[in-house]
């Protein structure tokens, strides 16, 4: 069936975080971006020290009864809130991944998405999968439009103040000429009855989704921002071994939600074009409870593309009060080979300390043997 998710562009650019990692120290910064300058360009820039290079990631705002990080085992994971080991991941991925065009990704346990939208912006079409649906439509959604269409975010805005500005000027002043502006039908005929900064909605992404009772997946086949589509075409779900690309620079955006026992099934028959045909999976802090490890590791199974396929886990080296850690994922991976054959090798490939913790953040790279 096809869905409808708006949001309104105001909102959207008047209330994001824009959080700046620091890509040599690990550091973030977070400001909230008003109706000041916006930020245009490449998502990367220069540290405030002048140091190095930054990653500037933007994130959708969100309520606050929406930002708690409480746990509920089966319920809700934590999805909307930013969980430090995300953003050393988002570091090691700004520098490590190379930009390929056309092929699969998966977030795993995505939550805000954002280790999937870097994905994105270098070409792969990506999958983002969370236990909680609202957490993809209501976060992992607009944080794409966000980091993929800013440039086109931006410039309706600024398209509609003006006309508005000029309905305005017209109306006090009949005999002025309203200046031509390259702006859809649908914001011109918005711009007369709402006025600018108002939450009206005026852009919308369309999907079309598939669900049960325990899952529901969708796949984005439009993006449009005052009555304008950006995408060039439209994705059958029946036959096509992928959506179709937003537009020649970034990748395409599939949701689902699910558990992780399982979403390694569905691989078999909702999402069969994926099945062991990803070349990435990434996920950070998921690690934290041993009775998971199974569940993952069919995923990862189910999913990478044999000989190929690898996956990046960020993950704490240990949980305080809970069971599982680096070494924990590590040792349950690399000892399934032991007796019952697996195709699944781990090993810690890149480790930080943040400054000021006892702890150590690992990523664990994980490869897929034919």
């Amino acid at each position: 069936m096809e869905s409808h998710v708006g949001f309104s562009v105001a909102h959207l650019l008047s209330g994001y975080r824009e959080h700046r990692l620091d890509l040599a120290t690990c550091q973030v910064s977070t400001v909230r971006k008003g109706s000041g300058p916006y930020r245009t360009g490449p998502a990367e820039g220069t540290s405030d020290s002048g140091e190095g290079p930054v990653l500037t990631v933007r994130l959708a705002p969100l309520p606050l009864s929406k930002r708690a990080s409480t746990v509920k085992v089966g319920e809700y994971e934590g999805g909307f809130a930013i969980w430090e080991s995300t953003w050393f991941l988002a570091g090691f991925l700004q520098t490590e991944l190379q930009r390929r065009e056309g092929v699969f990704a998966v977030d795993l346990g995505c939550g805000n998405g954002v280790c999937g939208v870097l994905a994105l912006q270098k070409g792969y079409n990506v999958l983002f999968q969370d236990l909680n649906w609202e957490v993809l439509e209501e976060s992992v959604t607009p944080n794409c439009l966000l980091n993929t269409h800013f440039q086109a975010l931006k410039d309706f805005r600024e398209a509609r103040m003006r006309i508005d500005a000029d309905i305005a000027g017209s109306a006090s002043d009949h005999s002025k000429p309203t200046q031509n502006r390259k702006l859809s039908k649908a914001a011109m005929a918005s711009s007369t009855s709402q006025t600018a900064g108002d939450g009206m909605i005026d852009c919308e992404v369309t999907l079309t989704v598939r669900e049960a009772d325990a899952h529901r997946h969708a796949v984005v086949t439009d993006i449009i921002i005052g009555g304008d589509s950006l995408y060039a075409g439209m994705c059958d779900l029946s036959n096509a071994e992928r959506p179709a690309s937003m537009n020649a620079n970034e990748g395409s955006i599939e949701l689902l939600a699910c558990t992780w026992e399982e979403m390694a099934e569905l691989s078999a028959t909702v999402i069969p074009h994926r099945r062991q045909k990803c070349d990435l999976i990434v996920a950070s802090e998921c690690l934290y409870r041993t009775e998971c490890y199974p569940a993952i590791a069919a995923v990862l199974e189910a999913y990478l593309t044999p000989s190929s396929g690898v996956a990046y886990i960020a993950t704490k080296r240990l949980y305080f009060g809970m069971d599982g850690g680096s070494f924990e994922f590590v040792e349950y991976i690399n000892s399934r080979n032991r007796g019952d054959p697996s195709r699944l090798k781990a090993s810690i490939c890149k480790s930080h300390t943040p400054p000021g913790s006892a702890n150590i953040i690992d990523i664990i790279y994980v490869t897929c043997a034919t």
